[in-house]
Order: structure tokens, then C-alpha cells, then sequence
């Protein structure tokens, strides 16, 4: 006998863009994408869907400045973006 389970028994949920969750965790990931455009973690700002499941997060989208213009990350030169976050009882960060 053969059986399939699912992967997931839930699917990934949006996290709401009001939602304070989603800005500590693009806090997490600003210095970084900063770092990478050579700005001020202040001017980075993120577009995409960032979505949740059990203790993890995942964003995909875009970075952007603060005029809300695609930044040139390395090291392929677009505003690409993606960040895995994991979250355990004492801790939060991004993979």
C-alpha cells in the first residue's frame, strides 16, 4: 500500500501590510539590502508579498529607495528580492 501525505496541511497566509510583524521582520532584512545598494538602511523600503507559514515567513518582491525606485542589487544588478525568515520561541531571524 501506497500513501500520500501534503507537504503542508495549511496554506501560507498574507501578513497583513499594517500588520507590526511585517515591519520587524523587513527591519531584519533592511540592513542587508542597505548594505547591498550602498544607502542608508533608512531609504530602502520593500514591494511583494510576504506571506507566513507555522514559524516560518517568506518574501518575495522588490526593493526600492525612498522615491520608491528599483535599487541595482548584486550581484545580478536588479531589484529582485527574496528573504527566508525563521522564528523560534526566543529568537527571530532571516536565513
Amino acid at each position: 500500500m501506497l500513501f500520500a501525505l501534503p507537504m503542508f496541511a495549511a496554506e501560507p497566509a498574507e501578513i497583513s501590510v499594517k500588520s507590526g510583524q511585517r515591519k520587524v521582520l523587513f527591519d531584519l532584512l533592511r540592513p542587508e539590502i542597505a548594505k547591498q545598494a550602498q544607502m542608508k538602511k533608512e531609504e530602502v523600503k520593500f514591494e511583494g508579498g510576504l506571506k507566513q507559514l507555522g514559524m516560518w515567513g517568506f518574501f518575495n518582491g522588490r526593493s526600492l529607495n525612498g522615491n520608491s525606485q528599483s535599487l541595482a542589487l548584486e550581484p545580478f544588478g536588479n531589484d529582485d528580492t527574496c528573504a527566508l525568515f525563521s522564528k523560534d520561541e526566543e529568537r527571530l531571524g532571516a536565513c
